[in-house]
C-alpha cells in the first residue's frame, strides 16, 4: 500500500521554526527548555536531519511497556520516518527540571490513532536528559487513561489481524519485537483502515487536516 503524504501550507513555516530553534539549541548557551522546544518543532515538521542533530550519538529512547529501548541515531532515524509516515504531531507541556533533566507531558496525535478512533494519547511523565546541548535520554510513559484506551482497541484489532493478516504482522515483528520504520507505519495504517471498515462500516469521522 503506497502511503500518500499530504502537504500543507504551514509545512514551510514549521520547518523555518524548527531550523531557527535548532540553531538556538546548538549554541553553547542553549537551555534544556530550548532544546526540547527544538525537538518538538523538528518532530512536527518531520525534518529528520534537524531532529537527529539534537541527539547525542548514544541517544536512548524508552517508551515504557512499548518494547525495548531504541538506541543510536540510526534506530532513531527509522523511528522518525515511522512518525513522518503517520503524520505524528506532538504537543509538549514543559514541567520541572533536575540535574541535566527536564520533565514534561506530551500529547501525541497521528493518522493511526485517528483511524482507530482514539484521536490522541498522552505520555505523562516524560523526561529528557540533556547534556552539552544534546539529548541523551528520552523516557516516556503512557498515562493510565491512554493505556486503557489503547488496550481496548488492541484487544479487538490484534486478534482480527492475526486471523486475517498474519503475514503482515510477522513482517513488522521479525524477531517478535515491533519494528519502527516507514514500512511498518504503512502496514499498521493499512491494517487499522481495514479493521475499521470491517467493524465500523458506517463511519462519519472527519480525517485530520
Amino acid at each position: 500500500m503506497a502511503f500518500k503524504f499530504r502537504l500543507h501550507a504551514r509545512s514551510g513555516a514549521l520547518r523555518f521554526v524548527a531550523l531557527s530553534l535548532i540553531v538556538l539549541a546548538c549554541s553553547q548557551r542553549a537551555s534544556r527548555e530550548e532544546v526540547v522546544m527544538a525537538y518538538e518543532a523538528s518532530s512536527n515538521s518531520h525534518d529528520i536531519d534537524s531532529l537527529l542533530a539534537l541527539y547525542a550519538d548514544d541517544i536512548r529512547v524508552e517508551k515504557i511497556g512499548m518494547g525495548p529501548p531504541l538506541e543510536g541515531k540510526e534506530a532513531l532515524r527509522d523511528l522518525a520516518e515511522y512518525d513522518a509516515a503517520l503524520r505524528t504531531t506532538l504537543a509538549v507541556s514543559l514541567g520541572g527540571t533536575g540535574k541535566d533533566t527536564l520533565f514534561c507531558r506530551i500529547v501525541e496525535t497521528n493518522d493511526w490513532l485517528e483511524t482507530v478512533g482514539l484521536m490522541s494519547i498522552q505520555y505523562d511523565p516524560v523526561y529528557f536528559v540533556i547534556r552539552g546541548g544534546k539529548i541523551e535520554i528520552i523516557r516516556a510513559e503512557l498515562s493510565q487513561e491512554s493505556i486503557e484506551s489503547v488496550n481496548k482497541v488492541m484487544s479487538s484489532l490484534l486478534p482480527w489481524a492475526r486471523e486475517n493478516y498474519q503475514g503482515e504482522l510477522e513482517s513488522m515483528m521479525p524477531s517478535g519485537v515491533f519494528t519502527y520504520d516507514k514500512g511498518s507505519a504503512e502496514k499498521i495504517l493499512m491494517l487499522a483502515s481495514r479493521w475499521r471498515e470491517k467493524n465500523f462500516p458506517v463511519d462519519h469521522r472527519t480525517q485530520r487536516k
